[in-house]
């Protein structure tokens, strides 16, 4: 379930950066500190996170 939250939460960062260079900036700080800090290396840290927190043995 944590795995799949982080997932989750991965997209929505990737999307809100996505938006954020298509001119909508629903965070009131510069581009640059976006890029660095909540951009896509956090999304994609987000993603490497939630593949550590897996189950490694899921039920089917």
């Amino acid at each position: 379930m944590l795995s799949w939250s982080l997932f989750g939460l991965a997209g929505l960062v990737a999307v809100q950066h996505l938006l954020a260079h298509g001119g909508f900036r629903p965070i009131p700080i510069s581009m640059g500190w976006q890029d660095l800090l909540i951009g896509y290396p956090m999304a994609i840290a987000l993603v490497v996170v939630g593949g550590i927190a897996m189950d490694p043995n899921p039920r089917i």
